[in-house]
This record gives C-alpha cells, sequence and structure tokens, in this order.
C-alpha cells in the first residue's frame, strides 16, 4: 500500500504543472516593426524561449542553403525556404517568438510570392496545411521539453537510489563490525581461557620451586639457583596475568562498540524506509511524467 505522504505528491505532481497541456493553433494578425502580417500562431506550453528560437530556426533552414536573415529579439525571418508539406517552391517566412508566463507564443507568416500571404480566406488548404506544420512543430518543442523533465526527475531518482544505497553500505559496515567484534571476543576469551590454564601450570611450578626452597636448607648454591628460577617463574606469571588483564579490557572495549553499534541500527533502518518512500514516489513521479510524455506524442 502506499504511504499517504506519496499519494498527496504524486496527486499535487499530476495537478500542478506536470500535468500535459493541448498545443493550440488558430489564425492571427501581428506586427513586425511597422508591418502586419497574417499567418498561423501556435502556443507551446511550458517551453522556454530560447529553445523555440533554436528549433525554429533549425526547422526553418532545413531543405534549404538559405539562412534566418534576421533573429533579434524574436524577430526571425528567411528567404527562399521549403516547408514540403505546403508546396514544392520556395517561400518566405516571417515570424515571431514571444515568451510568457508559462508558454512561448509563435507566430508565423508565410509568403508565396511576392505580397500574397496564406491566409484561411486566399489559400485555406495551404492554411490548415500550415496550421499542422506549426502543431506539429509545437508537438516536437513540447516533446523535447517533457523529455527534458523526465531526465531531471530520472537523475533525481538514481541519486536518491545512490543514496539508499550508500544507508544500506552504512547499515551492512555497522553489522560487519559487529560481527568482527563478536569474533574478537571469542579469540580474547580463548586466549584467556589458554593463559588462565598457562597460569595455574605456572602457579604448581612455583609450588614446586617453592617447597624446593625450603628444602634446600642452608644450601646458599642450591637455594640462590631456586630464588633464580622462582623469579623468573613470578615474571613469567606476571606477563601472563598482564595478557589476561589486556585481553579483559580489549572484550569490555569490544561490547561497548557492540552496543553502539546496535543503537546505530534502528536509526540507520529508519533512514532506510524514509529513504524509500522518497524513491517510491519519486518513481510515481517519473512514471507521471513519462506518461505525460507519451500522451503529448499522440497529440
Amino acid at each position: 500500500m502506499k504511504n499517504p505522504s506519496c499519494i498527496i505528491v504524486l496527486l499535487l505532481v499530476f495537478c500542478g504543472l506536470n500535468a500535459q497541456k493541448p498545443i493550440e493553433t488558430s489564425g492571427i494578425s501581428f506586427k513586425l516593426g511597422n508591418d502586419e502580417y497574417q499567418g498561423v500562431q501556435v502556443i507551446i506550453p511550458e517551453a522556454e524561449y530560447e529553445l523555440v528560437e533554436k528549433m525554429w530556426i533549425k526547422a526553418l533552414e532545413k531543405g534549404t542553403k538559405s539562412d534566418v536573415s534576421e533573429a533579434y529579439h524574436g524577430e526571425i525571418t528567411i528567404f527562399g525556404a521549403y516547408i514540403k508539406s505546403i508546396g514544392d517552391d520556395p517561400v518566405n517566412i516571417y515570424s515571431q517568438i514571444i515568451p510568457r508566463d508559462t508558454t512561448v507564443e509563435l507566430n508565423t507568416s508565410i509568403e508565396l510570392k511576392r505580397s500574397e500571404f496564406i491566409t484561411e480566406a486566399l489559400y485555406e488548404s495551404e492554411f490548415n496545411q500550415l496550421k499542422e506544420y506549426m502543431h506539429d512543430f509545437g508537438k516536437d518543442v513540447y516533446i523535447e521539453v517533457v523529455s527534458e523533465q523526465v531526465k531531471a526527475e530520472e537523475d533525481i531518482l538514481k541519486d536518491l537510489e545512490k543514496e539508499l544505497k550508500t544507508l544500506q553500505n552504512d547499515k551492512e559496515s555497522i553489522e560487519k563490525n559487529i560481527s568482527k567484534d563478536q569474533h574478537d571476543i571469542t579469540v580474547s576469551e580463548d586466549e584467556i581461557s589458554i593463559l588462565e590454564a598457562d597460569i595455574a601450570v605456572k602457579n604448581e611450578e612455583i609450588a614446586r620451586e617453592k617447597v624446593n626452597l625450603s628444602s634446600a636448607g642452608g644450601d646458599p648454591v642450591r637455594r640462590e639457583t631456586i630464588e633464580e628460577i622462582l623469579k623468573d617463574l613470578e615474571k613469567e606469571k606476571k606477563k601472563m596475568q598482564k595478557s589476561v588483564q589486556k585481553e579483559k579490557k580489549n572484550i569490555v572495549g569490544y561490547e561497548a562498540d557492540i552496543d553502539n553499534a546496535k543503537l546505530e541500527i534502528p536509526a540507520k533502518v529508519e533512514e532506510q524506509n524514509l529513504k524509500m518512500q522518497e524513491i517510491e514516489t519519486q518513481r510515481g513521479v517519473v512514471n507521471l511524467i513519462e506518461n505525460k510524455l507519451d500522451t503529448i506524442k499522440s497529440y
């Protein structure tokens, strides 16, 4: 079952700017400088001026050696261009790009012959072809815009998945450290057992040498020899006892590390759960925009 917060986010995305909008075309009169032209307007949703200008110039120059003669303040003109859907003869195209808040308007007028422009009244068939051409151009721009939206949201999703992987690796690292500490505790306990057994043997040796010392009587050479042996045995025993204390201290440290690590795990699990919810929400966003893109492609 989806988290309620995820559903709310998806609804906001669906109802907000990310819902697809229609591409509108209509007849229009517009001014370029002091001259008025009649033609077709297309309103392209969500587009940026720079993208429309770039794609429009490319579309105008396609199939011809002519370049646009002007591209200044949104006014773009080309002479000797070809639009196959309208005809095989070269035409002059006068256009104007106007950015709005959430759309870009593209106004276009086509001169078939000197001072003869495509209008619905005079060239109905060509006018309808021009409307279709403008609609298709608007669709291409809109597809480019939403394709970039998909990519941007996919990049966000990839970043979230990387963050989740990092959290998972962090938790795995903590668990490995716990496992290592537990292994080290076992090693230290085994070492303590061996040392304590060696100390017990050493105590027996010391006890025997003390008996020997008691029975040495007044023999100074023998007493000195036994005392040297006892001194070495005590030294060895003390060294073993220090090793036992060191291992016990290590065990205390390992146990403290384990306790601290175990306290970290619930927080890591919670972080992972939250990140998975973010990923689920973001996947929904990506799916919505992909569906939006599919809808635009079907226009």
